[in-house]
């Protein structure tokens, strides 16, 4: 929220208290007589579908889109700690083809909502799939006015979308500055490729050299 809406940001402490109320007063939902089966319809549904298909775009933003590369040298220039071929592989192979095993796994074995042996009624059921499909929704809906709002072809458009632009980075100018230093220091030959593969190097610092094939 404080991404998107920066003028938030000299209210901080202000709206995280107002989301973590909010937060608190959807949760005592649970707390009474039959709380137990409201929890039960919000992790059956929002736990499997919705969170799966959340980590899945996650996963292949950070790890294709922005590439893993770029995702492993951030990391090591925040925690300034080396990131080895293990997370590199994980992050590349092993979590998107699990996350995607195990998706196929709830859509194949999926069966209506039940608690101690009692499925819910149709009603509940609808309820369930509305909590499953709303937190995924912005993510079409911010796809859709980025297309609308944004000038080139379709092609352009969708390309454009899915590469860092100028403004990526640490918000203060002294992180930047850190920040741009690093990466200058350890250009990378690919995207995908992990940093310490035959990493380029370079005077000057681009978001995506010349010199890159990405």
């Amino acid at each position: 929220m404080l991404d998107r809406i920066p003028w938030l940001r000299k209210w901080r402490i202000r709206v995280t208290a107002a989301v973590i109320f909010c937060m608190f007063l959807m949760c005592c939902s649970c707390t009474l007589q039959g709380g137990m089966y409201i929890l039960q319809l919000m992790d059956w549904y929002t736990s499997s579908m919705a969170l799966l298909c959340v980590c899945l775009c996650e996963v292949f933003i950070f790890s294709y889109s922005y590439g893993v590369g770029r995702t492993i040298r951030d990391i090591q220039m925040m925690t300034q700690k080396h990131v080895n071929y293990y997370w590199y592989f994980c992050l590349l192979f092993v979590t998107p083809i699990l996350l995607i095993m195990v998706f196929i796994n709830q859509i194949v074995n999926f069966a209506p909502a039940s608690c101690r042996g009692v499925v819910f009624p149709v009603c509940a059921q609808a309820i369930g799939w509305t909590l499953a499909v709303l937190p995924t929704t912005m993510i079409p809906i911010f796809l859709v006015v980025y297309l609308c709002s944004s000038s080139g072809t379709f092609k352009e458009r969708i390309t454009g979308g899915f590469t860092p632009t100028s403004s990526w980075g640490p918000l203060s100018a002294e992180r930047r500055a850190q920040w741009n230093e690093y990466c200058n220091s350890r250009l990378l030959r690919h995207k995908l490729l992990h940093p310490d593969w035959k990493p380029l190097k370079s005077t000057s610092y681009q978001l995506v050299s010349q010199t890159q094939k990405f």
